[in-house]
């Protein structure tokens, strides 16, 4: 049975229909282009956990008779409303986000050249959105539970984080604190302990990020080199502190230790190694690249 052949049986035999097109075999990992069947039976796999499946059933009991076309009017009218508080808080500000009610999803986006830290800025006031490249400050309308006073506290937020710049001090809060370590390798060293660990401390995140960067998900491209950038800023910063002008191979150095910090994660995913393994491959990778 050829490798296509056996990939399909194998996931047919757990009630899961769809097609291997193309099999990529590689030095370690081989590659499968699968096309799933057409339908929710293509998410039946695996063994569900059941506490949090109960929980789960328990929470949306609660809106047992709710219509989707009532929860999506809900919608509508939340991003409508916020849409109305934006032009009277912050009529000069750009939005992204179709004014077709037909066009737009139960979100709103808007423009600002310094996203990231806006976002950042609305995370210290409880407002939670998320940041989309280059610009983009997303924030999402929950029907089932926000009410329009949550939309309207949030708008007002966005206009006290607009026009008292308080972006500007988020952004500033981060860059500034200094990286404790006397010399590059330490200051790295902790960069890289800090966030493995808090990814240890997420599983099923660390994995989903692994996963993505190893079979370059085209779906989540865009996050994928967010996260890569993020990843080498932060490396740049341990290694030369206060350094505004980096040089192609500062870039280059940096790169090079996120590839190898995300091989040692994928060791770690797969339980080939340790916790440990992970910091004694990083401390030996980064002495070498900074030495």
């Amino acid at each position: 049975m050829s490798a296509a052949a056996s990939a399909a049986a194998a996931t047919t035999s757990f009630g899961i229909d769809g097609t291997v097109t193309e099999v990529r075999p590689g030095p370690v990992v081989t590659m499968y282009e699968y096309v799933p069947a057409p339908g929710i039976t293509r998410g039946r796999v695996g063994t569900p956990p059941l506490l949090g499946m109960l929980a789960l059933e328990a929470a949306l009991a609660v809106y047992d008779g709710v219509q989707v076309a009532a929860v999506r009017e809900r919608s509508l009218s939340l991003t409508g409303f916020f849409l109305e508080c934006l032009d009277a808080l912050l009529p000069d500000l750009e939005v992204a986000t179709p004014r077709d009610p037909a066009r737009r999803g139960s979100q709103v986006s808007v423009r600002h050249p310094q996203a990231h830290a806006v976002v950042q800025a609305l995370i210290a006031r409880d407002v939670v959105g998320d940041f989309r490249e280059a610009d983009i400050v997303r924030l999402g309308f929950a029907p089932l539970y926000l009410t329009h006073g949550d939309v309207l506290r949030a708008a007002v937020h966005l206009q006290a984080v607009l026009e008292g710049r308080e972006f500007e001090r988020a952004e500033a809060s981060g860059r500034d604190k200094p990286i404790p370590g006397d010399t590059p390798h330490e200051r790295v060293m902790h960069v890289l302990t800090r966030t493995t660990r808090g990814l240890q401390g997420e599983p099923h995140l660390t994995e989903a990020l692994t996963r993505a960067f190893m079979f370059a998900d085209a779906s989540v491209q865009n996050e994928i080199h967010h996260v890569g950038m993020l990843l080498t800023s932060m490396l740049t910063r341990a290694m030369h502190p206060g350094k505004t002008e980096l040089t192609e191979e500062d870039v280059a150095i940096a790169r090079v230790i996120g590839d190898v910090w995300l091989s040692a994660l994928v060791g770690w995913v797969t339980g080939r190694t340790t916790s440990e393994d992970v910091t004694k491959q990083m401390d030996v990778a980064v002495r070498l690249l900074l030495s």
